[in-house]
């Protein structure tokens, strides 16, 4: 499994129906214009965290064995935090 960088770099991961639910309540609000909206869950999980979930994963519920996990050069793109601060 390739990590990018130390695995340290942060964001904000949030579920496809935790997004879908925000939106379609957004979308039913008669009164919103075009303001901008955070939709996140305020917490950093770190690549490190979900690298090792993921291992975790494979290794317990798919029986899969061996799993390395290479570091490679950080993105320049990554950004550290990368996280939506809701507050």
């Amino acid at each position: 499994m390739k990590t990018y960088g130390d695995g340290e770099q942060t964001f904000n991961f949030i579920h496809s129906d935790e997004l879908t639910c925000s939106i379609t309540l957004t979308a039913k609000q008669l009164d919103v214009g075009s303001e901008t909206y955070k939709i996140g869950t305020n917490a950093e999980t770190t690549v490190s965290d979900l690298t090792a979930q993921n291992v975790e994963i494979l290794r317990e519920d798919l029986d899969v064995d061996g799993v390395n996990v290479i570091h490679t050069e950080l993105r320049t793109r990554d950004v550290r935090p990368n996280y939506s601060d809701t507050s």
